[in-house]
């Protein structure tokens, strides 16, 4: 007699409900990080001021 494996969601020890909480939440972070942030910081730390100098 052959025995046929069937594997489910509901076999492993997780449950269900955890993977889909665990999906969520797993996709939530990442879709935070993918946001560009069109907004640019100069930081002028007087390199500018010491370089019209030297010249």
């Amino acid at each position: 007699m052959k025995v046929i494996n069937t594997y489910s969601i509901r076999k492993c020890n997780i449950g269900v409900a955890s993977f889909i909480i665990g999906s969520f939440l797993f996709l939530g972070v990442n879709g935070n990080l993918a946001e560009a942030n069109d907004e640019r910081q100069e930081v002028d730390n007087g390199q500018q001021e010491l370089l019209k100098k030297n010249k």
